[in-house]
């Protein structure tokens, strides 16, 4: 059964409408559009439902954890938001690469995601390269006609989000960081509600735009002298859902692995739609997707793109650096993140059932 936000629900009858053209018997997959606070209710009440998956905003997350102990106990799987940051290391030598990845991160689907890179952690003496590089970037992927195929861009689901986002906008002036381009509401002539792609530099970890879920296309860049710096900055928000480091070595990916897990329990390392993991039987692990991929094969070269772990449901919480460790990437003394993550989890297993990519 398939619940989709009242914002948004026509996809969702499509894919029931296709679902049954492609031979599922009717009654298999049900689609029940309507409000939260009445068809949502009713199924997070019901006590023939006897797991909820959710994602959505952290206060209705709460409200469904409270209908599940209301009604049967039901089991639930919620993604409640992500203020996910995107953390560039001056050792990295394509910039290019990364400002696309940082870019594609947040603007992609207007920044309308859970895992959106909203925090763009970049190491000081390479902000102003990276941030001209990301702009550039930016320029490619102005709002347009969500019906054209060649729009990067599209239109914020409801003026009353756009208002939200706007809001933001005027916090992050207000608050004193800087606006580097965009922030403003474009295409009004059209009667949608478009908002252009917007950079803050100068951003302060204190600040609204660099703690609050903004959900839409607005970038906080924040910059960190040391690693230990940039990983006090990623777990200093209440939530945990993605991240990313771009670096050319695997001690500071391994490090930031161990440290985020133990620090917050949290924050899990995964690519921001960026890159893809995939293991062969030789251990040759293959990065599928962004700007060129990449093959790796162990004892090989390391100069990884970013953190190639990605979990299967990041509302699990915690991370484990599984896919380099078995393609012998990481040596024995850094596998020691994995370690502390097992002794972790044994200490603290999870509830549910769950399957690490």
């Amino acid at each position: 059964m398939l619940k989709p936000s009242e914002k948004s629900p026509l996809t969702a009858i499509k894919v029931a409408e296709l679902a049954v053209e492609a031979g599922i018997p009717p009654g298999v997959l049900n689609v029940v559009p309507g409000l939260g606070q009445t068809a949502g209710k009713a199924l997070a009440l019901h006590t023939d439902v006897d797991c909820i998956a959710f994602t959505g905003s952290t206060a209705t997350g709460k409200q469904i954890m409270q209908y599940a102990g209301q009604s049967n106990l039901k089991r639930l799987s919620l993604e409640c938001g992500g203020k996910s940051p995107n953390i560039v290391m001056a050792d990295y030598p394509d910039l290019d690469r990364a400002a696309k990845a940082a870019a594609f991160a947040i603007f992609f689907n207007q920044g309308e995601m859970c895992s959106a890179g909203s925090r763009l952690l970049v190491q000081e003496s390479i902000k102003d390269a990276l941030l001209e590089k990301v702009q550039a970037v930016s320029r490619k992927m102005q709002p347009g006609d969500p019906l054209d195929p060649a729009t990067r861009l599209g239109a914020i689901v409801d003026e009353t989000q756009m208002k939200r986002v706007l809001g933001y906008i005027d916090s992050g002036r207000n608050d004193g960081a800087e606006l580097r381009f965009g922030g403003r509401r474009v295409r009004e002539d059209s009667g949608g509600y478009f908002i252009e792609p917007t950079v803050f530099e100068a951003v302060k970890p204190n600040m609204t735009i660099a703690r609050e879920e903004i959900f839409g296309p607005v970038l906080s860049a924040i910059t960190f002298k040391t690693i230990e710096e940039a990983i006090e900055i990623a777990n200093d928000v209440i939530y945990g859902l993605a991240a990313a480091v771009w670096t050319r070595l695997l001690d500071v990916p391994a490090a930031l692995a161990a440290r985020t897990y133990a620090a917050e329990g949290r924050l899990g390392l995964a690519v921001h739609d960026e890159f893809r993991p995939h293991q062969a039987a030789d251990g040759t692990v293959t990065l599928e997707g962004g700007p060129d991929g990449a093959t790796v094969k162990p004892g090989g070269d390391a100069d990884l793109a970013c953190g190639v772990s990605a979990l299967s449901a990041a509302w699990l919480g915690g991370v484990r650096w599984t896919t380099l460790a078995r393609a012998g990437l990481v040596e024995e003394r850094r596998a020691g993140a994995l370690a502390h993550a097992d002794a972790l989890f044994a200490s603290d297993p999870l509830p549910y059932p769950f399957t690490w990519f």
